[in-house]
């Protein structure tokens, strides 16, 4: 039983609204245990919503709460004399959420918003704490929030909500102004992303249908095959989606398939391949000639993979589950995409509680993790075939220093520069490389290498 179907057996809501807002608190109740995803049980609990304006509030709830946490702790600690992140999961979701609501939500009323948190923590806790999270959060809209702390890191990282540590990597790599960039551009709402199927559309064409439905879109200036939205869309409702002219996908993400520039009648292993967009761009690059296969260590992963191919009609594409760091062929490939698993702290807008997750430590084990499937994939490569490393994470450790090690350590693979095949815009040294408060989309990196 997921954390979600727990709390909703005990809810009793009837109304749609207040139904988002429980949804929302036992979400991030569950997410504050660090054993659930808010992605996962943000999919379950919109399919129980009936209309899309509770769909878009419990998204808003769940997402924003995460992205201002820190902010949100410590106005209420301040109007608090009990040390907040000792209260039960459930109590301070539903104080951060009311909290969240009175800072960042201009149209919902204080009186309702705390009335909500009360009713809310009324049916988790029973009356004992009901009183106190009362006091709280009208203390919060009568005092407002306290004076910034003075240190530089400590007042980014709260006024921000990020950590300390992340807080000083960025100061340091970037300068303070830049650092306070990016952390501004990891708490908005990310924009939507389609990736035009090539196969069965143009970027003109689904610009011209998008518009004509009163959408405000953008195409993506360094991917032509991209297009942003600055909407949210539901997917369903849309009929570009429904009949596989579109996709969902990150612009750097899709950018690096086209660093990969896989050719028609390629054999291509993605190595890391779940949910597949990787899979699906390279399969319509390649105009659906070719052989992929999209490897995962999960089989319960692989449907994705395959509904997704089968949506946007490509039939060379086939699933296979396996460990990317030992998986063997019976022949090497032309092209081996490694998309590695990593802290994703380039993803921060639209997964924001990994940035509560993650600590500087981790970034070590990731690089070995790393740097161990980029060694097998080399093994996996043709003569004069391509090996592309790809990350969504912003963090050297992760990126370059895992790229030079496998250089000095494999001297018959080179780098085969990114910017023979991307506009400079995204290039950086001879790799991919996007950051968010630049380019408006997650941090991305990727390396061309070249087997001799």
């Amino acid at each position: 039983m997921s954390e979600l179907t727990k709390f909703k057996k005990t809810t009793t809501d009837t109304t749609e609204g207040r139904s988002a807002r429980t949804y929302a608190c036992d979400i991030l109740a569950a997410v504050a245990g660090r054993d659930a995803y808010a992605d996962k049980l943000l999919d379950e609990a919109r399919a129980q919503l009936e209309h899309s304006r509770d769909r878009n509030l419990l998204t808003e709830l769940v997402k924003g709460v995460l992205r201002q946490q820190r902010r949100l702790d410590w106005q209420l600690q301040h109007h608090s004399k009990t040390r907040i992140r000792k209260l039960p999961h459930a109590i301070l979701a539903a104080l951060r959420t009311a909290l969240y609501q009175l800072e960042f939500m201009d149209k919902i009323p204080a009186h309702a918003a705390i009335h909500e948190a009360v009713r809310y923590v009324r049916r988790r806790a029973g009356e004992r704490l009901t009183g106190f999270t009362n006091a709280v959060l009208r203390a919060c809209v009568a005092k407002g929030a306290p004076t910034p702390p003075s240190d530089q890191t400590t007042r980014l990282g709260v006024l921000h909500s990020h950590p300390d540590w992340l807080v000083e990597r960025w100061r340091q790599r970037f300068g303070a102004q830049e650092c306070e960039q990016l952390l501004q551009a990891n708490n908005l709402r990310p924009r939507q992303c389609l990736r035009v199927n090539r196969l069965r559309s143009s970027t003109e064409e689904l610009l011209a249908e998008l518009r004509s439905l009163g959408l405000e879109v953008e195409p993506v200036a360094f991917q032509s095959d991209c297009i942003f939205l600055d909407s949210p869309l539901a997917l369903d409702d849309l009929a570009a989606f429904r009949d596989g002219r579109c996709t969902v996908q990150d612009a750097g993400a899709a950018a690096v398939i086209r660093l990969a520039s896989p050719q028609a009648g390629w054999t291509v292993y993605d190595l890391c391949s779940a949910p597949g967009g990787k899979s699906t761009y390279a399969a319509e690059l390649m105009n659906d000639k070719g052989d992929v296969v999209a490897l995962d260590l999960h089989a319960n992963k692989l449907p994705l993979i395959h509904n997704a191919a089968q949506r946007l009609g490509l039939s060379c594409i086939r699933t296979l589950e396996g460990d990317a760091r030992s998986i063997r062929f019976d022949a090497p490939a032309d092209l081996v995409l490694v998309d590695a698993p990593c802290s994703g702290l380039g993803t921060l807008s639209g997964k924001p509680e990994i940035k509560w997750r993650r600590g500087p430590d981790d970034l070590a084990g990731l690089a070995a993790l790393q740097t161990d499937i980029l060694r097998h994939a080399a093994s996996l490569t043709a003569p004069g075939g391509v090996l592309v490393y790809s990350t969504c994470t912003t963090e050297p450790e992760e990126n370059r220093e895992v790229v030079d090690r496998f250089l000095r350590e494999t001297p018959d693979f080179a780098l085969d520069p990114a910017e023979n095949y991307l506009p400079a815009e995204v290039c950086r040294d001879g790799a991919l490389e996007t950051l968010p408060h630049i380019h408006g989309c997650d941090g991305a990196f990727a390396v061309r290498l070249r087997r001799g």
